[in-house]
């Protein structure tokens, strides 16, 4: 088991990436996203020499079979909004959320930013992104009733809540920063186990009905933990 892509080592062909089950999967074993060609993407495979212009195409690659992979590569960049609803587990990989080249899900969506939908027990992580919708987006992120891993993601300025956890599975949050979203930070609804650790949460539910929280945890279920977070609202 990984928990680290450092753990995966280098194979002869590729480099290996920790993929959501906590298992090493090799480059080939990847589906690739990069728009900044957009003349020739949308003709695009998914292969690292003929990327997918956009996350949900290639969510949608996974889906419908065409691809068996279990990690989705994205190249830094803007990227439309996109829901994740296939069966067994998968990683999202952005560039990372900070720097010069981050890779960014802005626009505006009726359910959130990254909507991770109902579907099989397995987790779904989502990993070095940037998340920031426009318009009546009522989410940043939405983990509906699936199992989330959250790490090193930017969820920042949405307009309304940053991160909604709902249903029974377990939201993890780790090494990230929640800023700026009006009616709420993270939200991890009553059912819920979660394990939020090493995060920055600030500046939410200046607009919130009621009182305004950071971070709101409804009565869940173990494991909960939440440890080494700096809050400041």
């Amino acid at each position: 088991a990984c928990t680290a892509d450092a753990q995966c080592g280098e194979r002869a062909d590729s480099i290996a990436l920790c993929a959501a089950a906590g298992s090493c999967v090799r480059k080939p074993e990847a589906i690739f996203v990069d728009n900044r060609m957009p003349a020739q993407c949308p003709s695009g495979d998914g292969s690292e020499g003929a990327p997918l212009c956009q996350i949900g195409a290639a969510v949608g690659r996974i889906k419908g079979g065409a691809s068996t992979a279990r990690v989705v590569v994205i190249a830094p960049g803007t990227y439309d909004p996109f829901a994740v609803d296939t069966d067994g587990p998968l990683t999202v990989l952005g560039s990372g959320m900070l720097g010069s080249a981050p890779t960014v899900v802005m626009g505006a969506n009726a359910t959130a930013g990254i909507w991770i939908k109902q579907g099989t027990d397995d987790p779904v992580e989502i990993r070095g992104l940037k998340v920031t919708t426009t318009g009546m987006t009522p989410r940043g992120i939405y983990c509906e009733v699936r199992s989330c891993q959250l790490r090193e993601v930017w969820v920042t300025l949405n307009p309304r809540i940053g991160i909604d956890a709902s249903g029974a599975g377990r939201l993890g949050l780790f090494r990230s920063i929640v800023d700026d979203n009006p009616e709420g930070g993270v939200y991890v609804h009553a059912g819920r186990s979660f394990e939020i650790v090493n995060n920055f949460i600030y500046r939410n539910g200046a607009l919130a009905a009621g009182s305004p929280y950071g971070v709101r945890l409804d009565p869940s279920v173990d494991p909960r933990v939440f440890r080494n977070n700096t809050l400041l609202d």
